[in-house]
């Protein structure tokens, strides 16, 4: 099974004359992975609004050039209420109720994103266990570029020679990291 986020949405009767706007988000992980996720990871703050600056966050509309999606975020972080979305609550499920249906759009942009920050979350547990070699930043000499016309023949030469020079080094540095 795929990570997945559901979202419901409905009008709850508030009053006898006003319906209220409610979302319900829930996360759904694959099963070798949501009981870790809970046991583990549950307490991981995926958003949380009470550490907003100014009543929106500093990246809120920075990945988007969505106009709604920015207006739609204002209106959300300048309500007063605290909101925090964490592992556990979002694979439980979460339930907002807003006073206008601005409130229940930001809500459900936020916890998109709270889900993305899930999914990264969960890409780096199932790093866990694995070996990850990194070799650095090492740039590879490469050859000076020849300003006269060459033939073609002498073009492959001039390749095999820099593909073998290449090799020789990345040879050596395997046995520098080896030792």
């Amino acid at each position: 099974m795929q990570p997945k986020l559901i979202i419901k949405k409905r009008l709850v009767q508030a009053t006898v004359h006003q319906a209220k706007p409610s979302v319900n988000a829930i996360a759904r992980l694959p099963l070798n992975m949501s009981g870790l996720m809970l046991d583990q990871f549950g307490h991981e703050t995926l958003f949380k609004k009470a550490i907003m600056i100014g009543g929106r966050p500093a990246r809120a509309g920075d990945d988007t050039n969505n106009a709604f999606e920015t207006r739609v975020l204002d209106a959300f972080f300048k309500r007063d209420e605290s909101l925090e979305i964490t592992v556990s609550s979002l694979m439980i499920g979460q339930t907002y109720v807003g006073d206008s249906i601005w409130d229940a759009l930001g809500f459900e942009v936020v916890v998109k994103r709270a889900f993305n920050s899930m999914l990264t979350l969960l890409e780096a547990v199932q790093q866990f266990d694995t070996e990850i070699v990194y070799l650095g930043q090492s740039e590879v000499p490469r050859p000076a570029p020849v300003e006269q016309k060459t033939s073609t023949t002498s073009r492959r030469r001039s390749r095999r020679a820099s593909s073998a020079a290449t090799g020789r080094i990345a040879m050596a540095l395997a046995d520098e990291i080896a030792t």
